[in-house]
């Protein structure tokens, strides 16, 4: 047992075996040993020789499960099989890319970054109970998504000052965003990803997210084939797993939303287009707008050395909303990328924004 508690009996295949299995009885965990006399186990030899070989044919980095449960309970042990897992890949290859997967507090995943890992998944901002989900059903106000921000990079940053920030909404084991919104038509789906994807670090997002595609309950409905049409003949349609149930989908599939200027890929296609034309969003460490915040507006700068800082103003309400910014902007700040999930025009002049309901504005230099 990693954790030093009693295994039990467990009952797998037939046969009563003794083994320590914090997930499932046909999941029994390696067992490492104490961490100081680790290095020479033969379970660090074997994982040492995957991680080599993987990384001698090109690979670049590798996704880490579970990371919390190395040492099932003892999150020192964990940090330190983390940090010797990055620094044994780092010496075969320098450039290598670390992300874990630690589904548990912003404080707790603080102490992982210890270990020297490059990123974490920022769960706290996941899910229906998440920050995102909250902040978009309007459980909390706007502004305390943008603290939010800023704590958990103040918490991950004091841990490791190079860390990179994981974003992400949903994955394979919770359940697709578009269940979330029960009377939402498109707007509260797309502005949920557009906070996500806003966020600084290495956004990541699971397929089907970006055409809304529902799935919930058992693990077998949230990995529902990828909903390219519903025709059954397109190409490129595959099974879904055995025990699925049939899942009525809220969006259309890839295929139409294509051809909808307003669809929600298209939505993902354009804010993804923003955060890529500039590198403030992408890595830039953010601060308060206090001026503009308020219960319904979320405003923030993002900044990073080299780079033009940039002030993203968030309606997160069902209505337009004006928004004075003489008093946080420059005067040589212009209004640069607008993303709209409705008709209405962004309108900026002489300070004054008029910002229509779940839209985003981005000024910059």
């Amino acid at each position: 047992s990693n954790s030093g508690s009693d295994p039990g009996d467990i009952t797998f295949g037939g046969k009563t075996s003794y083994y320590f299995a914090s997930f499932d009885a046909s999941m029994p965990d390696l067992n490492y040993g104490k961490y100081n006399e680790a290095a020479n186990s033969p379970a660090f030899k074997d994982i040492a020789a995957t991680a080599e070989h993987w990384l001698e044919l090109g690979v670049d980095g590798f996704r880490l499960d579970a990371v919390t449960s190395y040492y099932t309970g003892v999150s020192q042990s964990n940090a330190d099989f983390i940090r010797w897992f990055c620094n044994m890949c780092r010496a075969i290859s320098p450039d290598c890319y670390i992300v874990g997967e630690a589904w548990t507090d912003k404080n707790s995943i603080a102490a992982l970054y210890s270990s020297g890992i490059d990123s974490l998944f920022n769960f706290p901002f996941s899910g229906n109970e998440g920050i995102i989900r909250n902040t978009v059903g309007g459980f909390i106000k706007a502004s305390d998504f943008v603290y939010a921000m800023m704590s958990s990079d103040e918490t991950y940053r004091g841990q490791n000052p190079d860390y990179v920030d994981a974003p992400f909404y949903t994955n394979h084991d919770i359940a697709r965003s578009a269940g979330y919104y029960t009377l939402d038509e498109g707007p509260e789906t797309k502005m949920a990803y557009g906070l996500s994807l806003l966020m600084s670090g290495n956004s990541f997002v699971y397929y089907g997210e970006e055409i809304g595609m529902k799935g919930s309950g058992k693990d077998e409905n949230k990995r529902a084939p990828m909903y390219w049409s519903d025709d059954s003949a397109y190409p490129g349609i595959c099974a879904g797993p055995p025990d699925m149930d049939d899942v009525t989908m809220k969006f259309e599939p890839v295929d139409k939303q294509e051809q909808d200027d307003l669809s929600l890929l298209n939505w993902f296609k354009q804010v993804i287009k923003v955060r890529q034309a500039f590198p403030s969003i992408r890595s830039g460490r953010v601060s308060a707008a206090e001026g503009v915040n308020s219960d319904v507006i979320a405003a923030f700068y993002k900044e990073t050395s080299g780079e033009e800082p940039v002030l993203i103003v968030i309606n997160l309400s069902h209505e337009v909303q004006n928004c004075d910014l003489n008093d946080s902007l420059a005067k040589e700040f212009d209004l640069v990328a607008v993303l709209n999930t409705s008709e209405e025009d962004i309108l900026f002049k002489d300070g004054e924004l008029q910002i229509p309901a779940f839209s985003i504005a981005v000024f910059t230099y």
